[in-house]
């Protein structure tokens, strides 16, 4: 990943020394100088001019004297942000990396004949998942916690929703603007696939612990450990490819005995705590309601808005719809009245325009093929 990252930088290489990223580096060491320091007065000193910048800033908004920074800037944080986002996908591969390495750590350190087995045994017998409360693990779950979070997901869709409405996003090229839109998603994503690693691996070693295959395991390398052993005084008289008298008949089928087949056992995959029932609560119907309409199309009120539109004017087509009613789902609506159109009505030749006022309050327009209701729509 790492690699056809810098690839990709060579065939389309950008500037990296931008006014918003020298102003980051700025401000990180700032901080690390002001939190590092063990004189409290620098940091009240610190906190004070930060106070007073930020009320000198409330005091220009509020007489309408601050102005957003210019498209060029604007342009170069978007380029910062999305040349940090382009190291994730690397980062999240050696995360699920450095869990394969916990785990075999943890596997040899219940294979060795010493307090440290003993610990990890008896912690895992406890339910305790090792890797999960490891330092990565740690790190990884408050990540993860934050983006599964409902309050900063939102927050994050947000602002990538205004950011791509502002006037200077409408001059990025497309696949930046995707990259954008397609941010969260992407963290999600990489994020759950590296949790399906860790709860893999947690599971597998709490089996390997709780069925005793272990013991068979240490057993056979006790008995390996004993050879080399006793390997090492023969060395002196005897040569590794000397015959020692013995021949051995290699079976042409793997021999296995019945004992070593495991059956499916649903206790192994048996949560460690019982669930407990959830507390009854009220169910709110207008936020269900909206809830619904953000994935779904209202076509009870698209057809309400066009029985209206033709009681009132007989004959109506999609865009004197929208001119008499608003698009309260803005895209959707008008997607919802074309295919009520053509289940229902008529599709001509000739082209119409149709125009609307989107859920960002801002006005769009479509050129489409002219659909047309004739009369009512019986539901």
């Amino acid at each position: 990943l790492d690699a056809i990252r810098i690839v990709e930088q060579l065939i389309s290489p950008r500037s990296t020394l931008t006014e918003s990223r020298l102003m980051v580096l700025a401000q990180a060491l700032h901080g690390l100088a002001v939190d590092t320091d063990p004189d409290t007065t620098r940091k009240l000193r610190s906190l004070r001019e930060e106070r007073d910048r930020i009320d000198a800033e409330i005091v220009r908004i509020s007489q309408n004297q601050a102005q957003p920074i210019d498209p060029r800037a604007a342009t170069e944080r978007v380029t910062d942000v999305l040349a940090q986002a382009e190291t994730l996908p690397a980062d999240f591969a050696r995360v699920r990396a450095r869990f394969e390495e916990l785990n075999h750590e943890l596997r040899t350190a219940i294979l060795d004949l010493d307090e440290r087995q003993t610990t990890v045994i008896s912690e895992i017998f406890r339910g305790v998942d090792l890797i999960a409360s490891s330092d990565e693990g740690r790190t990884f779950s408050a990540f993860s916690s934050l983006i599964r979070d409902p309050e900063s997901s939102a927050r994050f869709d947000a602002d990538v929703n205004e950011i791509l409405g502002r006037e200077f996003a409408q001059q990025l090229p497309v696949e930046t603007r995707r990259a954008i839109r397609n941010l969260l998603r992407d963290m999600k994503t990489g994020s759950r696939d590296v949790q399906d690693t860790l709860t893999e691996f947690a599971r597998g070693l709490r089996r390997y612990v709780r069925s005793q295959e272990y013991e068979r395991d240490r057993a056979l390398r006790t008995l390996i450990q004993q050879a080399l052993a006793a390997a090492v005084p023969a060395r002196t008289a005897l040569k590794p490819y000397a015959s020692v008298g013995m021949h051995l008949e290699l079976p042409v089928l793997p021999m296995a005995s019945v004992g070593e087949v495991n059956p499916h056992d649903p206790s192994d995959f048996a949560p460690n705590e019982a669930l407990d029932d959830a507390e009854p609560g009220e169910i709110d119907l207008l936020r269900l309601k909206a809830i619904a309409r953000e994935s779904e199309i209202d076509f009870d009120e698209l057809i309400g808005h066009v029985n209206a539109a033709v009681e009132r004017s007989g004959p109506v087509s999609v865009a004197d719809v929208l001119a008499a009613s608003p698009a309260t789902q803005g895209l959707a609506s008008v997607i919802g009245l074309l295919a009520l159109a053509t289940r229902h009505g008529a599709v001509h030749n000739d082209d119409e325009t149709l125009v609307w006022v989107g859920l960002d309050q801002r006005t769009r327009t479509a050129q489409v093929p002219r659909h047309t209701f004739a009369e009512r729509i019986d539901t």
